[in-house]
């Protein structure tokens, strides 16, 4: 395949992953988890910008690794529902390992929405929340906003080779 077809494909690709991915995940319930007390502090405007960079955040980090993945199997592990919530656990089976992936999940309006997923029991909220709250206490609002940006940059001029758990 020649360069350029490649690129194209690969961008088609990861524009169908996003599409995919926005229409299962609720980015505004994971942004207010991931700001946790800072959340009620924000505008409406502030919730609404930080709720788009952290999904691109998300889109970008993660999405470049769903796109290394071939020939794994995921196996449904269990599924608890209570109170509008749920949590789906999985794994994921490669050749050399299997990778625990739990999803917690919101019914939203009749639709069940991701808001967490933890890898190998580490929440993907709850590390996020850890790193801007020290952020936010460092420096400002207006700090962690900055980083953002700039790790959202850094990740699509990349193209996902960037370290993404970390700002």
């Amino acid at each position: 395949m020649s360069g350029e077809k490649y690129k194209a494909d690969k961008k088609r690709n990861r524009k169908l992953l996003r599409e995919v991915i926005d229409a299962r995940f609720s980015y505004e319930q994971m942004g207010m988890r991931s700001l946790a007390q800072d959340w009620n502090d924000r505008t409406p405007e502030e919730k609404k910008q930080f709720v788009d960079l952290f999904g691109k955040l998300l889109e970008n980090s993660y999405a470049s690794k769903i796109e290394t993945y071939r020939d794994e199997k995921i196996n449904y592990v269990e599924e608890v529902i209570k109170d509008g919530y749920a949590m789906v656990k999985t794994e994921i089976v490669r050749k050399s390992d299997t990778i625990p992936v739990d999803y917690k999940l919101i019914n939203i309006n009749g639709q069940w929405l991701i808001y967490d997923f933890i890898i190998e029991g580490v929440s993907i909220i709850r590390n996020y929340r850890s790193q801007f709250s020290k952020i936010i206490q460092k420096e400002s609002y207006g700090g962690l906003v900055k980083k953002l940006s700039a790790k959202i940059e850094e990740l699509e001029s990349s193209a996902g080779d960037a370290k993404a758990d970390k700002l």
